[in-house]
């Protein structure tokens, strides 16, 4: 029994249900008796439900005799329901006012409009909830208020508007010059625009206002991408050294130190990291550790919690789209799943890093070589770190059999080095 058949038939169950439950609870005697039919028959079909959505997979496959993961939060639901029911029969039963035909069209006919309010009107609200309330308070502040066009930014910034965030963080510098936090948002706009160099200047900027833990973080994670790893290891320490709780950034320090190759430092890191503050990027990043350290079993867990964390992540705009689900799904085997999110990541920025690395993976995995080099090229053209990154990778050193891979990873070496050496050249350089 599929998934989607299962829903249609609660669906259908709880429109039926609420239609008759409205005509009796108007009197008629037919419609009565029909709901309490109904009401006799929620607890044994939600019953039957929870027992099959229970040994029904996402897919709508079965899955063998006895299920080997977790019970679905399908069947909790079915479950729930049958409670209901039995709770609307016992009422009935304990009352001899209610065991009449208005009696019973009262009780049965508000449980299963209850009910069916519960599996609508609440989870729509949820919904439409989870949407507005992450951008809430900046949209708020981005309304009115001497610090407006500052929110105006942030908030252009997380609906992906980001030549109009650039426009209004400049507008609000030339009026207070001394907050650093819209150098620090400017930053994190060159950065969605794969302008490395001009991302890490802002940042220091933002430092040099002031040395706040979130400055700090923001230029660590440009240094990470222009390939300075030890640099940007330094900074994110100083930063983690001042606020240890830095919401959203131990993955910046843990991808550091899994380039490095010092997994155990990593894995510790970000096992260290409180479970109700860990985000899709930092488990994943915790999985490459362990993948690269050879314990396959933790880093399959690791990539399945990312997949799991991912839909919350992207609603709460805590990363931009769906390059690092897809990455994640390529890493688990789930090939299809994992090139329709990275379609997806892909048509909206064609030079989306996560993207391009997860077509790499796909690529690799299908044995296209030739789409496989499109791919690396195309991260090497972005962002050479990437391709260095993806090249030296133990899943893709076969690749360095054939010559061509091999001219790829010196091309993407050698840009990774000059676009380092620019970096510590004008860190060194006297102010």
């Amino acid at each position: 029994m599929s998934t989607r058949v299962l829903a249609y038939m609660l669906t259908g169950f709880m429109c039926a249900g609420s239609a008759v439950a409205v005509v009796a609870l108007a009197g008629s005697p037919l419609a009565g008796a029909v709901l309490g039919v109904l009401v006799l028959a929620i607890p044994p079909s939600m019953l039957v439900l929870a027992v099959a959505r229970k040994f029904t997979n996402r897919d709508g496959q079965d899955l063998q005799a006895k299920p080997t993961g977790p019970q679905l939060p399908g069947s909790k639901m079915f479950l729930a329901l049958a409670a209901l029911g039995v709770a609307g029969i016992a009422m009935i039963i304990s009352s001899t006012a209610l065991r009449n035909e208005g009696g019973l069209a009262a009780v049965g006919g508000w449980l299963i409009i209850l009910a069916f309010a519960c599996l609508t009107i609440v989870p729509v609200a949820g919904i439409i909830f989870l949407r507005i309330a992450p951008t809430l308070p900046v949209a708020v502040r981005s309304l009115t208020g001497p610090r407006r066009r500052l929110y105006r930014g942030m908030l252009r910034s997380l609906d992906g508007r980001l030549e109009g965030a650039a426009e209004a963080l400049v507008a609000y510098e030339k009026d207070y010059p001394d907050d650093n936090r819209a150098p620090g948002v400017r930053s994190a706009v060159l950065v969605r625009q794969h302008r490395y160099e001009d991302a890490l200047l802002q940042a220091e900027g933002a430092v040099d206002i002031r040395r706040t833990p979130e400055a700090l973080i923001t230029k660590a994670q440009c240094l990470a991408l222009l390939g300075a790893y030890e640099e940007a290891l330094a900074e994110a320490q100083v930063a983690f050294a001042m606020k240890p709780d830095l919401f959203a950034a131990s993955h910046i320090p843990g991808a550091a130190l899994v380039e490095l190759r010092l997994l155990d430092e990593a894995i510790s890191l970000l096992e260290g990291e409180r479970r109700n503050r860990r985000t899709a990027a930092s488990l994943f990043t915790l999985a490459e550790a362990y993948r690269l350290r050879g314990s396959k079993a933790d880093s399959i867990k690791a990539y399945e919690q990312t997949v799991k964390l991912m839909p919350l992540n992207i609603i709460f705009r805590i990363v931009p789209n769906e390059g690092l689900w897809a990455c994640a799904l390529a890493k688990l085997g789930n090939l299809d799943k994992a090139e329709k999110r990275a379609t997806a990541t892909l048509r909206a920025d064609p030079t989306d890093l996560l993207g391009l690395h997860a077509r790499a993976l796909i690529e690799m995995r299908r044995g296209d070589r030739d789409q496989l080099e499109e791919y690396l090229r195309r991260l090497l053209n972005v962002r050479p770190a990437s391709a260095v990154e993806a090249l030296i990778d133990p899943d893709f050193t076969p690749l360095l059999a054939e010559k061509r891979f091999r001219e790829l990873l010196a091309w993407a070496l050698g840009a990774q080095r000059q676009a380092r050496e620019r970096v510590l050249a004008r860190s060194n350089s006297p102010a």
